[in-house]
């Protein structure tokens, strides 16, 4: 792909937050749609900065693909339907949704669940064992919920369902 980028004079831009949060789908079928949607552009603009971007809204992450400026983007080849109901199935496969920038393809906003998340119970009378773990879990994308006693500890263990308990 680096190859094709530089022979259509195309730069990258990054725009992604340095958390997002785990999907819930299979990363080798959203890497499959995500390339091929790059791919799809790739091949109809020159001259121009590819575009991705992400951010979280509501319980999902969007990550939007387009071509700026628009202007430099070639028209749409003759096969154009067929390969956007195959992007469409993909995502529609993967539990993805998909969704056009605008009439002439210029970009793309992708759709994808949030995993579930993951909640870990930590149960220590010690404040600097709990600041530990939960310094190390969370940037892992954990839930981290701090428990000062047993009986607070039960409770939750109750009421959250984690997926895991550290004593």
């Amino acid at each position: 792909m680096a190859d094709r980028l530089a022979q259509q004079k195309l730069a990258v831009q990054l725009a992604l937050p340095p958390r997002l949060p785990a999907v819930a789908l299979g990363q080798s079928i959203v890497r499959q749609l995500l390339l091929g949607l790059c791919g799809h552009l790739i091949e109809r603009a020159t001259q121009a900065t590819l575009q991705i971007a992400g951010h979280v809204e509501g319980a999902d992450v969007l990550l939007e693909i387009g071509i700026v400026p628009a202007t430099q983007v070639l028209a749409p080849p003759e096969d154009v339907q067929a390969r956007l109901e195959g992007f469409a199935e993909m995502a529609r496969a993967s539990g993805a949704m998909l969704a056009l920038r605008d009439s002439t393809v210029t970009g793309f906003v992708v759709r994808l669940p949030h995993a579930p998340a993951r909640t870990l119970l930590v149960v220590d009378d010690n404040q600097d064992s709990l600041d530990l773990f939960t310094r190390i879990l969370q940037p892992a994308g954990y839930a981290v919920v701090p428990a000062c006693s047993a009986q607070e500890g039960f409770a939750l263990a109750v009421s959250l369902r984690p997926m895991a308990i550290a004593l």
